[in-house]
């Protein structure tokens, strides 16, 4: 057995050891704790589309009724369902089943997803042990733990987000555009305004139309589905829902300054200031990937971790997007080398997963006050802050060397 393979078959048997772990403890929750994951909502929303009330989806009280009887014989406080209705339909499937049943279905069909989204992503490596050793490296990442104890939909929007990438590298334009903008407003699209901007200054004028034709298209299903009156229910749910979680509970630039300088408007203040040099570090990505379509992956990579750095609302579980952002960038690097690996670009790549994971582990929970305040927001700034630089540079290395071919 040669060097590379036993280091392949190393990683692999470590990150399935850790996905077995993760797995291990999610079948181990009991009844009460899946009644308090948030698919408890999901679940809500969608018992109260198939109940026939779609227009009162964003109806408080509505809400707390169901969520009452769905997590009977527990009690405990509404948890809000502030997610496009288009999120509810999803779950509309599992209702008849009960929360027991549904929330194992949902998360075992979430891993699924992302096992799938990691697939694409890993499909440049040359060899099945390398592709199977890439695709696990991203699997092992500590935001698939709460992705299935909390019952969260992450799994398909990191489908989708590979899936885009995989059809922007094939050229086909308008079929990216409509699956990242499918991606983007079925159930989160506070994740993705980075990529949006990303996508503007990229200025492919098909991508574009077909990520225009699919957010109007999930909008007029949304429309016929709550009515004027619901709509505007539901944007006055996404505001409430906004001022009942503690900022420092974030992991986005908001999070970070709130563990700084707590939740005042001088936080809050410098939190959007960040925000928008994080989307203009998004803009910067879109043109060099204009110029220099070769750039893409590491230019996507990095304007997805600035698009989560920019969102106002981040948790653990929502990190999984990064997963077959880095696996891509992986797999694109071990092919420059294919006679060694990890090679040298590799290892690196490997190394700042790890210690961005080390940093997502640190955060679960954590609530104490600053220094250090929170960690996840420093990784995705230094991570965006170096793929900026890197793409911009190459970018020029590139041009002084003679335009590109195509």
């Amino acid at each position: 057995m040669s060097l590379i393979v036993r280091r392949q078959a190393a990683a692999i048997a470590a990150c399935l050891a850790i996905v077995g772990a993760y797995l291990a403890v999610w079948l181990r929750v009991d009844a009460l704790h899946v009644r308090l994951a948030d698919f408890t909502a999901s679940f809500v929303g969608a018992s109260i589309v198939t109940q026939g009330h779609g227009s009162n989806l964003y109806d408080l009280s509505v809400q707390a009724a169901v969520h009452a009887s769905v997590i009977a014989p527990f009690h405990a406080t509404n948890l809000p369902f502030v997610y496009p209705p288009t999120a509810a339909l999803l779950v509309v499937p599992l209702v008849h089943l009960g929360i027991d049943p549904a929330y194992r279905i949902f998360g075992l069909v979430q891993m699924l997803f992302l096992v799938a989204a990691l697939t694409l992503a890993a499909l440049r490596c040359r060899g099945a042990l390398t592709t199977t050793a890439t695709a696990l490296i991203g699997l092992a990442g500590v935001g698939t733990l709460p992705l299935l104890l909390l019952g969260q939909m992450d799994g398909l929007l990191a489908l989708g987000l590979a899936g885009g990438w995989l059809l922007l590298g094939k050229r086909r334009e308008f079929a990216a555009g409509v699956v990242l903008g499918v991606t983007a407003a079925i159930v989160k699209p506070h994740l993705f305004l980075g990529l949006a901007v990303f996508l503007l200054f990229r200025r492919r004028g098909r991508s574009l139309a077909g990520a225009a034709a699919a957010v109007v298209a999930l909008a007029a299903l949304d429309l016929a589905l709550l009515g004027p009156a619901g709509m505007v229910a539901m944007v006055g749910a996404d505001v409430h829902d906004a001022s009942i979680w503690s900022q420092a509970s974030f992991l986005g630039w908001n999070g970070l300054l709130a563990s700084w300088l707590g939740g005042g408007a001088g936080g809050q203040i410098a939190a959007a200031v960040l925000d928008l040099a994080a989307l203009a570090g998004c803009a910067v990505l879109g043109e060099a990937v204009r110029r220099h379509p070769e750039r893409l992956d590491l230019a996507m990579a990095t304007a997805m971790a600035l698009s989560l750095l920019a969102s106002p609302h981040l948790l653990a579980h929502d990190l999984v997007l990064m997963a077959p952002a880095v696996v891509w960038c992986l797999a694109a690097a071990s092919r420059e080398v294919p006679s060694r690996w990890p090679s040298h670009t590799v290892g690196v790549l490997i190394l700042c997963w790890l210690v961005g994971n080390l940093a997502v582990a640190l955060d679960l929970g954590n609530q104490s006050p600053a220094p250090p305040g929170r960690l996840v927001p420093l990784a995705l700034a230094a991570a965006g802050a170096a793929g900026v630089v890197v793409v911009t540079r190459m970018g020029r290395v590139v041009q002084a060397g003679g335009p590109i071919p195509g």
